[in-house]
């Protein structure tokens, strides 16, 4: 048993999306390689020698003797409130959110960065393991977009309705435990003042966003159960008939089809 993944000079790289356990020496060994992506992985450790600049973020680092071990200085999150990666050894708690972890209410994500050395710190560790794969797409008026979760739930059953404005999947978890999810929906495709509903009941959420996405985080009790998240269609700017999100010579060619027209009997 030695490195269960191992990239040498190599740079511009996804790694992403496997689970990585068991290896004697390294879960994951970069060496000399640059701006790569490290996402999504499960039970892993990881080193990084001789190289800069790597993106490190959603990966579970569960139960190594040395869970990171790197030189140079690389970027050990996605920001907030997407968060870093979750730790097995982190030990402080979650009562605040928000950018700066100074805001009423729990968010997933650790109070406190998780230290790795005096370069390297993950700003936004996450409470609990993650359940990797969690990207789905819609496909509406010719574009398409996606919708990403980070849950520590199996995630089955979604599905898109506009004009509902809902997003709905089913949560499935150990009997009992907290779950959570961390939903980023694209504001062209939903946006408002977002609800969640737990089979049909109203529960509480936190609601975070930048210029282009809205973030949902949500705790609930685990069984297997119905999630409904329930946003606003987006608005059409005037002029926009077809909807496409821009005023064009299709807008004007179905206003002259229909100018005069009436909907009486």
């Amino acid at each position: 048993m030695g490195r269960g993944i191992y990239l040498y000079y190599s740079s511009n790289n996804v790694v992403s999306c496997n689970t990585v356990s068991n290896n004697g020496l390294t879960g994951i060994y970069l060496y000399g390689g640059n701006d790569n992506i490290i996402a999504n992985n499960d039970e892993t450790g990881i080193l990084v020698w001789a190289s800069s600049d790597n993106k490190i973020f959603h990966n579970n680092f569960v139960d190594n003797t040395l869970q990171a071990r790197t030189s140079g200085s690389h970027v050990w999150d996605d920001g907030y409130p997407s968060g870093g990666n979750y730790w097995s050894d982190y030990s402080d708690v979650d009562f605040y959110s928000g950018p700066y972890q100074n805001e009423t209410g729990s968010d997933g994500i650790g109070d406190t960065p998780y230290v790795i050395d005096g370069n390297n710190q993950d700003n936004y560790p996450l409470i609990d393991p993650s359940v990797r794969g969690n990207v789905f797409y819609i496909t509406w008026k010719e574009t398409e977009y996606s919708v990403t979760m980070l849950s520590n739930s199996t995630i089955s059953g979604f599905t898109f309705n506009h004009s509902l404005a809902q997003i709905s999947f089913n949560v499935t978890g150990p009997q009992g435990t907290v779950g959570f999810c961390r939903v980023t929906i694209p504001k062209q495709l939903l946006d408002g003042a977002f609800k969640v509903q737990i089979n049909d009941a109203l529960i509480g959420s936190i609601l975070t966003w930048n210029g282009t996405h809205t973030f949902v985080y949500f705790t609930y009790t685990h069984s297997t159960a119905e999630v409904r998240i329930i946003g606003e269609i987006v608005t059409r700017i005037p002029g926009d008939i077809d909807g496409d999100g821009y005023v064009g010579s299709a807008d004007f060619s179905i206003l002259a089809e229909n100018y005069g027209k009436t909907d009486d009997p």
